[in-house]
């Protein structure tokens, strides 16, 4: 999505709903082999900017826990939506993120 729009898409890593249990089994080296390869397809368009922990990171790349839907709406109506798909049944819906214009030397994924 952002490569296809020449956008870059700043995520906020403590915004990201995580699975129970999945950081503690990342921290504990528990990951599949699966995440090495998304890792290794992805990464290089990604720039880790925050304080981001590697377990956390590892959750990001993982299969298993990675593929939940993500959205993108003007700002203006992002809130609304999230309360939305709240009231109508989602188990999660929240803001984590946002689209900026991407310059030159950034990379399409920033995750803060």
């Amino acid at each position: 999505m952002a490569k296809a729009s020449e956008v870059t898409v700043e995520i906020d890593a403590k915004e990201v709903p995580i699975l129970d249990g999945a950081v503690d089994m990342a921290e504990m080296g528990i990951i599949p082999e699966g995440m090495y390869k998304n890792m290794y397809y992805a990464s290089k368009d990604v720039e880790l900017a925050g304080d981001v922990k590697e377990a956390v990171k590892d959750v990001f790349y993982d299969p298993q826990t990675a593929g939940g839907l993500l959205i993108s709406v003007k700002a203006d109506l992002a809130e609304a939506l999230a309360e939305d798909m709240k009231k109508n049944g989602s188990l999660e819906a929240k803001i984590i993120g946002q689209v900026v214009e991407k310059k030159d030397e950034d990379k399409y994924i920033k995750i803060i």
